[in-house]
């Protein structure tokens, strides 16, 4: 590759031409900003720092945050499970009364008799 594309160039030399493409608008793969599909453009250049840690959004001691989620899942299951008791509930309420109203039919179908 050094061979092919930069002619057995030094490091430097080699950055210095790097330099030279960027300013023209030309990446390492040789492409411009609109044709270029690996998003060389999107990043700043190599002498940039980006930082990218985390430090700064969690907090030292995140105790406190862990506790308060906690308690709002426990809330959450808690209220889960008062909303399944209260569905099995309804089931047994629906499947008692639909007994007793098939019961009801039946005494009157007999009376009828």
């Amino acid at each position: 590759y050094a061979r092919y594309a930069y002619d057995y160039l030094s490091p430097s030399e080699i950055e210095a031409h790097m330099d030279d493409n960027r300013s023209h608008g030309i990446c390492s793969h040789g492409l411009t900003e609109d044709t270029c599909p690996c998003g060389c453009f999107e990043l700043p250049g190599p002498d940039d720092h980006v930082d990218f840690s985390t430090d700064g959004y969690y907090p030292e001691d995140d105790s406190e945050l862990i506790r308060k989620e906690w308690a709002e899942k426990e809330e959450r299951w808690r209220q889960e499970e008062i909303a399944d008791a209260s569905r099995t509930c309804m089931k047994a309420i629906v499947l008692n009364t639909k007994s007793a109203c098939i019961r009801s039919v039946l005494k009157i179908l007999r009376l009828w008799r």
